[in-house]
């Protein structure tokens, strides 16, 4: 078992339970009535637009929208002469383009709870995460891994989206590679041909790249973990620096981005050695070298480093040198103040109870030490997250390292939706904002390989805009809560 189990360790546990349950579910959100005709002209008014690539306010103070796209920008001088079939003022808000997770996991439950009721939730857990997204100002995500296929994979949800059934962001899927008997091995009993591959050579590892491509991946998910990160903590099989830059050059030829997860060392030089797109979440085991430090930067690799997974993840263990200190005190205590209220404001009723009650566990030392009748953390690299892998996301952002962000949403704890507080917490760590605004648009963006369409508010863009009270550029808890969400020049959210 390893820690990708954690992803579906609610609906994996309660699939082998009786169905039959009285358990509450919330009622579907429901989108706004469309207030244009496609090629009629929307006009926005009264705003303030975020340059994310500059860190200022644009001069420009009206957007018009057409065929879901930004039309043009004016001054408030210039809009007289405007015709639109429908004007928002907007009030003074701050304008910013739509919000991008580079890295979640959509059909996750972003919580644990083992009954029959946490499977009669599951689905509707799932169309919440993706309503959560659209409420929260999150118009694009990067799928990292779809679980539980057979109940509820991202196809499924994109299919509900596509139909109108429920509001959701724009879904990049990915399909995993990895060794025989690697990181996610058991996953594959959650997960069908067509989300996840295991392969034994390099030969199978380029088959297994083409079958992805010609399935509509976007993206390929390598592995690079070299201890379960579930109880207990032995090594895993890992791809071989040929297999990993066979995977890329397949991919290459196919024109998809590679990712890989890493949080050790070895992992890293890998990733380099093979020419992966992005690297996901951060080293924890050691400092970053130099050496790689310069080669991240020439090689201009992405690296996003999923900072709320420590806020998840710290917990005592007896003997582990990383607990206790400054940094899993903070986010041990922040995960105190704030998650109940982040599982009742993301989550299924169902979910908020068994999170509460897995985290109370998780907190006792003594769990560490007992046997379990499903997969119990191991906490100690990620409290090691907390402590080396937090100064190595500084150390990248202080070399100038390229940086998205995303923030493992949909891992229990951790919400799709959340990319606001991910943002907040990389604040904390000592990132500038005007740069976390940038790695979560317009870096993020070039990572899905949208860049075109995308990131920034500018004509001719899709017009996916988040809209908030109050500027993001003076704090990221700005960015927490829009009041007005457009998707494709429709208002999906209103506050």
């Amino acid at each position: 078992m390893n820690r990708r189990q954690f992803l579906a360790v609610s609906s994996a546990v309660s699939s082998a339970l009786l169905l039959g349950s009285c358990a509450s579910t919330t009622n579907r959100y429901q989108l706004p009535e469309a207030l244009v005709k496609p090629d009629e002209k929307l006009a926005l008014t009264n705003l303030s637009i975020v340059d994310v690539q500059t860190g200022t306010i644009r001069r420009e103070n009206c957007i018009l929208i057409q065929q879901g796209r930004i039309a043009e920008l004016y001054t408030k001088e210039d809009w007289p002469s405007v015709q639109a079939d429908k004007e928002i003022d907007l009030q003074g808000g701050y304008v910013m383009p739509g919000l991008i997770n580079a890295h979640c996991h959509m059909t996750a439950p972003c919580s644990i709870a083992v009954s029959p009721a946490a499977l009669f939730s599951y689905k509707r857990q799932v169309e919440r995460n993706a309503e959560e997204c659209i409420k929260h100002g999150v118009t694009t995500v990067r799928d990292m891994l779809s679980v539980a296929d057979w109940v509820s994979g991202v196809q499924w949800l994109q299919e509900r989206m596509d139909r109108g059934k429920i509001a959701g962001p724009r879904i990049m899927r990915s399909v995993a590679i990895d060794i025989n008997n690697g990181y996610g091995d058991m996953l594959t009993n959650f997960s069908t041909w067509e989300s996840w591959h295991n392969v034994g050579s390099i030969k199978e590892a380029r088959k297994a790249v083409r079958s992805s491509a010609a399935g509509g991946a976007d993206a390929i998910k390598l592995f690079q973990q070299e201890t379960k990160l579930l109880l207990p903590c032995n090594d895993l099989p890992l791809m071989d620096k040929e297999m990993v830059a066979a995977v890329c050059d397949e991919a290459a030829k196919c024109g998809l981005p590679v990712a890989m997860h890493h949080m050790e060392i070895g992992g890293l030089g890998k990733g380099l050695y093979g020419g992966v797109n992005t690297l996901e979440h951060m080293v924890c085991d050691a400092p970053v070298p130099d050496e790689a430090l310069e080669k991240l930067i020439s090689q201009g690799t992405y690296v996003v480093p999923t900072i709320s997974i420590p806020y998840g993840y710290v917990f005592p263990v007896r003997g582990d040198e990383n607990w206790g200190t400054e940094s899993t005190a903070f986010y041990n205590n922040l995960r105190s103040d704030t998650l109940q209220g982040f599982l009742g404001e993301f989550c299924e009723p169902v979910f908020v109870e068994g999170g509460m009650d897995f985290c109370r566990k998780f907190s006792d030392p003594d769990s560490y030490e007992k046997h379990h009748l499903i997969p119990w953390l191991c906490p100690s690299i990620f409290n090691a997250y907390a402590n080396q892998g937090v100064a190595n996301i500084r150390a990248l952002y202080e070399a100038g390292v390229k940086m998205g962000c995303g923030n493992d949403g949909g891992v229990p704890f951790v919400f799709p939706g959340n990319l606001g507080f991910e943002m907040v917490l990389l604040e904390e760590a000592g990132l500038q904002t005007a740069d976390i605004l940038k790695m979560a648009t317009i870096n993020n963006a070039h990572i899905i390989g949208m860049e075109n369409d995308l990131g920034t508010v500018e004509s001719p863009k899709i017009a996916d805009l988040a809209v908030f009270p109050d500027n993001p550029l003076k704090t990221a808890s700005n960015a927490l809560k829009p009041s007005m969400v457009l998707q494709a020049g429709r208002v999906v959210f209103q506050a």
